[in-house]
Parts: C-alpha cells; structure tokens; sequence
C-alpha cells in the first residue's frame, strides 16, 4: 500500500517532535544556545583585543559575525539530528 502523506503532516510531525525535545532538555538547551555567543565575544572582543591580535576597533563591527557565526554552527549542528529524524518518520509512514 503506497500512500502519501502531505509535507504539512510531516512539518507538523517533526515540529512537535523537537518542541518536546527542547521541552525535556531545556536547561541545557538554554546553556548551549546562549554560551557560544558569548564565548565568540569574549575571545574576540575582550581576549583578543588585549593581546594585540587584531584591534581594538574590532569590537564595533563584531555583532553581526558573531550572529552570523552563531546561526550557522547551530544550524549545523542541528542538521544530523534533523536528518536523523526525518529518516525515522519516513520509516514510520512507510511501515503502517
């Protein structure tokens, strides 16, 4: 039996799957989420500029690239449980 489910049913499926996720693991949700900016601008905004490394007016062009850098490292670091995820409810479908 071949039948189809629309893509919004899945999205649906795979939207309630990670706010249960995120529901159950929120405070380390929470401590990864906010910790990595604020690593990236201590390394590069305080860190760094006291070294000498690069200069001091750095730190004025910084916001955007540290959130550029953050959405990127999140999104790929979520892409393997995403995939992971996506792989299991095709499974799911296919088999009932």
């Amino acid at each position: 039996m071949n039948r189809q489910v629309s893509p919004g049913r899945v999205f649906a499926a795979l939207l309630m799957r990670d706010v249960t996720v995120v529901r159950r693991e929120l405070p380390y949700f929470l401590i990864r989420t906010a910790l990595q900016p604020l690593l990236l601008v201590t390394v590069f905004g305080f860190l760094m500029p006291r070294m000498g490394i690069i200069g001091k007016d750095y730190t004025s062009i910084m916001l955007p690239g540290v959130l550029a850098l953050s959405l990127t490292l999140s999104a790929v670091q979520a892409t393997p449980k995403t995939a992971q995820a996506a792989r299991r409810a095709d499974e799911t479908i296919r088999f009932r």
